[in-house]
């Protein structure tokens, strides 16, 4: 009875985090349109407003592992949903660019707080057998929020002001998000064993930057015009997102709060993340630069090589984690050199 509940509240925190994670990256898309025309944006301002949500979270990533560590994950998650309910009215009520930055960067931290609130809180509240599939949730709800976001940007394409209409609605996941962990319970951290924190951070560090180095923001590159390499384009599109979806997605949470001793799971994580913030940031704005310089084939060959790279790290460094409880995995740390 009470380990069901216990998994399925887990399974409900995790994907309803990733959904609101999901949700708010991709709704900017069809927002952009509407706020060009109504606030007459210039080219840098959209850029702004778009690099606003990982200024924000960057900025969380510094900071909201200290609120994880000190205060827990269940109040963390709790407090980052009541920043983005306010960051989310902030955008649905604004009426100046300067306004919809401030509510995008307090969106944005919002969401990396709970980001890994979330995946820490999951893995410490579930048994190990069950502990790859309910974090890999989280990767699943962002899939299924930038899914809703896209579907919601179609609907209020032609709506006046539809704009508000899709910030606004990230309220209801958030408030359901927030009820689900008011009702869960908090599990008590365990004291810390920070001798090992160099070579879990060079683990950490290192899968948050090669998550993001591969590449995976980018989109198509409009150079086939043969029928036969437009469809090569289309399936390696394809095969490179499955992978990422079952690999470097789901994995990179899970790994990362697993390999940390509880007492510096927070700060250890968030540390780590905020190297997938400032990578998912680098790439936003150097690829067109990349793309002016190298051209669009040495640039993917560029990204495709960070990716061998990570694949040779993971299997010299990463260890195997599999159906082992948070306390085993920390000994396999203390037997490694």
């Amino acid at each position: 009875g009470r380990a069901l509940l216990v998994l399925l509240l887990s399974a409900t925190v995790s994907l309803l985090g990733g959904l609101i994670f999901g949700y708010e990256l991709g709704i900017i898309s069809g927002a952009l349109l509407q706020l060009q025309t109504d606030f007459h944006l210039s080219c840098f301002k959209q850029e702004v407003l778009v690099s606003a949500v990982l200024i924000g979270a960057l900025l969380a990533s510094l900071v909201g592992g200290i609120l994880i560590d000190r205060h827990g994950r269940r109040r963390a998650i709790l407090v980052s949903n009541l920043v983005l309910f306010v960051g989310s009215l902030i955008l649905t009520l604004a009426r100046s660019f300067t306004v919809l930055v401030i509510g995008r960067v307090t969106v944005g931290f919002a969401i990396s707080v709970s980001s890994m609130a979330c995946c820490i809180y999951v893995s410490e509240m579930v048994a190990a057998q069950q502990r790859g599939l309910l974090v890999s949730l989280y990767e699943a709800g962002i899939t299924v929020g930038i899914l809703l976001s896209y579907a919601l940007n179609y609907i209020f394409a032609d709506v006046e002001e539809g704009w508000r209409y899709m910030f606004g609605l990230a309220i209801a996941p958030t408030a359901m998000h927030l009820m689900k962990v008011f009702t869960s319970t908090q599990r008590k951290d365990v004291d810390p064993n920070s001798s090992l924190a160099q070579k879990r951070d060079l683990v950490g560090q290192s899968k948050k930057g090669t998550t993001e180095s591969t590449g995976p923001p980018l989109t198509g590159a409009p150079w086939a015009q043969h029928t036969v390499l437009n469809w090569i384009t289309l399936l390696s599109m394809m095969a490179f997102v499955s992978a990422f979806s079952i690999g470097f997605g789901p994995m990179t949470w899970l790994v990362l709060s697993e390999i940390y001793p509880a007492g510096i799971r927070g700060r250890a994580f968030a540390f780590c993340n905020s190297f997938n913030w400032a990578a998912n940031l680098l790439i936003s704005l150097s690829f067109l630069d990349l793309i002016d310089a190298i051209g669009f084939s040495w640039m993917f060959l560029l990204y495709g090589l960070m990716g061998v790279m990570a694949v040779i790290f993971i299997y010299l460094f990463v260890p195997e984690t599999k159906g082992q409880s948070l306390e085993e995995i920390d000994q396999q740390f203390s037997g490694k050199r």
